[in-house]
């Protein structure tokens, strides 16, 4: 129990300087116009408390997150499932569009429009799937699967969907969350969710790129016309058989994974072991109140008429108040 509540200060730390990186980093890309940088800072500030959590506990740092090597084998069966995966996300994602605003798609499309392929590659592919995983399926969920797997599996998942701290990411993430923890229990490697997760952003750059949407999906008209696009009817004649097949076809890569591994026996016991453990603590209901806080903030603030443009969101709106500062000043 006190490594959870040690973990669960954690990421109310992790919370925090994130809130911190909202003031940051508008006045980063105003000044540099371009996303990268701001990219740059979200991943380094984001491993901040994790970084400092993982040097007070002194242990080696593949081992307090989890990395371990699997065979050739099971890399090209993670890659399947990462492919397999990917018309879920795109359906939870497609659905909570027709309630919510999309930051995520212009903010990559201009990503690469300025930056190119490789960097793109490497600032969306590879950094996040490193930092990210290191945290959430590292530092997060390694410690609360010691003390109960499957809460940990969705309590890691939630959290990885809330830091995104927007509801349209937040839909698809907190599922692949759940879904990567599935997968580290599977293999008992965060180097098979690093792989998934860089499969799955990279493929997102390289779709953009080759297609020549970048710089279109970079444009607030093009985004909104491409939104728009999205309906009921759409969804579930299109996305969801779709989705429904690769799902299922997933589901059995994960299987073989999980035999691969000798690990499928393990895999059910997680359903049926019973630990009375309570992972809920003061640190983790601040933490999810704050984000759930500027999620909201974010879409209301996103949804203005007046003084912040639809697509710029919650950032620009932390900035056009700190310029009204200055300029009263």
């Amino acid at each position: 129990m006190n490594q959870v509540k040690s973990v669960n200060r954690v990421f109310l730390a992790t919370v925090l300087v994130t809130i911190a990186a909202i003031f940051i980093n508008p006045l980063v890309y105003h000044a540099s116009d371009n996303y990268l940088y701001i990219l740059i800072i979200s991943q380094l500030i984001l491993i901040i408390p994790s970084g400092i959590y993982l040097f007070r506990q002194k242990k080696g740092l593949a081992d307090a997150i989890g990395f371990r090597k699997i065979s050739f084998g099971n890399v090209v069966l993670v890659v399947i499932f990462a492919f397999l995966i990917m018309p879920l996300m795109g359906l939870i994602n497609a659905f909570s569009l027709l309630f919510v605003r999309n930051d995520t798609t212009q903010v990559i499309g201009s990503l690469i429009g300025g930056n190119g392929l490789i960097v793109s590659l490497l600032m969306v592919g590879l950094v996040p799937c490193i930092m990210e995983e290191s945290v959430y399926r590292g530092v997060f969920f390694q410690s609360y699967r010691k003390a109960n797997p499957l809460k940990g599996i969705f309590l890691s998942g939630l959290l990885f969907g809330l830091i995104h701290q927007n509801f349209n990411q937040f839909s698809y993430a907190f599922v692949m969350g759940v879904i990567f923890a599935f997968i580290i229990e599977a293999t008992d490697s965060i180097l098979s969710t690093m792989i998934i997760h860089f499969v799955i952003n990279g493929t997102s750059v390289l779709s953009l790129t080759l297609s020549g949407g970048a710089n279109d999906l970079g444009n607030a008209n093009a985004l909104s016309e491409y939104t728009q696009q999205i309906n009921m009817g759409y969804i579930f004649s299109v996305l969801l058989p779709v989705a429904a097949i690769s799902t299922m076809l997933a589901y059995f890569v994960f299987r073989v994974l999980a035999d691969n591994s000798g690990r499928w026996e393990h895999v059910k016991g997680i359903f049926k072991k019973k630990t009375k453990t309570n992972f809920i603590t003061p640190s983790l209901v601040i933490g999810i109140i704050l984000c759930l806080v500027i999620m909201a903030a974010n879409e209301y603030l996103g949804r203005m008429d007046g003084g912040v443009q639809k697509d710029e969101g919650f950032v620009t709106a932390i900035f056009g108040v700190i310029q009204t500062i200055r300029n009263f000043f």
